[in-house]
């Protein structure tokens, strides 16, 4: 879906307000403000993430007041789209949610002669979420899998139907309702891999297509749960914490790069920067951009977690003109 609307503009510039109020304790002050260029065209034209979609939507509005004359194109349904867009060059920027395959940076090098390159612009915590009225504080990872697994592979755990396997309840039979990403989500293939060692999810989970999506389910259904990025949290539903380690940790404020909660990321951007060449200045000033004070302050309005300063400057390395 294009997801660049007027109607998403006028949100999107009514919060800029916020943003310049904004207290950016949770940023390293060290982080140096984005220097504003002379005004110049170029297209920025981005396909991939759904968990990327509202960081993007936010970036690219406060890119565009700076430079009016740089074209805006944002398409979001997945992970799994991104790789093929930038391959084609029917993308300059690629949001993912996950490090690209080896089978995708292989299909690309095939073409190009070289990898595409990843840049981490934040941190998120794939949540468990449940409805707001659910009693249970924290769960496990054996615990996650016997729910979202078909065959349980990595702790070889039974399966687990019932909310009376998790909770006292009074209602002895009732089904616990799962709901997860559909197959093109970077979310998806992550919490595959984590959780269930890259087995195979339940059939009876309800795939959807973006993360709201399943928050708002969740949010009606006090049976249900789901997993989704941190930042769609609503006031409808609840984070669990998750038992690891012997704690029982929440997604929130992972913040620094020693992550006690064990279903946190980052999240990437990538871009085709040939070897010893530039990139475009329209990617590479948004990337500036993204990685300066002021995209960092987004994305802890949006409900993510900012890079820390020595990670900001890694990543600067790789686009180095």
């Amino acid at each position: 879906m294009n997801i660049y609307t007027a109607s998403l503009k006028a949100l999107l510039v009514s919060s800029m307000f916020v943003l310049s109020t904004h207290d950016a304790q949770a940023i390293d002050p060290q982080i140096l403000p984005y220097q504003h260029i002379p005004a110049f065209k170029g297209k920025v034209n981005s396909m991939g993430s759904d968990t990327l979609a509202n960081l993007m939507a936010f970036w690219t509005n406060e890119f565009k007041v700076m430079y009016p004359e740089v074209e805006i194109s944002l398409h979001s349904e997945g992970s799994a789209t991104a790789p093929p867009a930038l391959l084609k060059g029917i993308a300059n920027i690629a949001p993912m949610s996950r490090k690209m395959t080896a089978n995708e940076l292989n299909v690309f090098e095939l073409k190009h002669g070289y990898h595409p390159t990843p840049i981490k612009v934040a941190i998120d915590a794939i949540a468990i979420f449940v409805h707001k009225s659910n009693p249970l504080e924290h769960i496990s990872i054996s615990q996650l899998e016997a729910i979202f697994s078909a065959a349980p592979r990595c702790m070889q755990s039974s399966r687990i139907h019932y909310w009376r396997d998790l909770i006292e309840t009074d209602i002895k039979r009732t089904v616990i309702d799962v709901f997860g990403r559909n197959a093109d989500s970077g979310t998806n293939g992550f919490f595959r891999n984590l959780v269930l060692c890259n087995g195979r999810y339940l059939d009876s989970m309800q795939r959807l297509p973006g993360n709201a999506s399943i928050v708002q389910a969740i949010s009606n259904n006090p049976n249900a749960i789901g997993f989704s990025g941190l930042g769609y949290k609503t006031s409808g539903v609840r984070t669990l914490a998750i038992l690891h380690k012997g704690k029982a940790t929440l997604p929130d404020n992972i913040g620094g790069t020693n992550w006690e909660y064990p279903l946190a990321r980052y999240l990437y951007l990538y871009v085709n920067k040939q070897p010893d060449k530039t990139l475009e200045k329209s990617v590479y000033e948004f990337i500036l951009y993204v990685l300066s004070k002021a995209g960092q302050t987004t994305v802890e309005l949006d409900g993510y977690n900012a890079l820390p300063l020595s990670v900001i400057q890694q990543e600067l390395k790789k686009i180095a003109n």
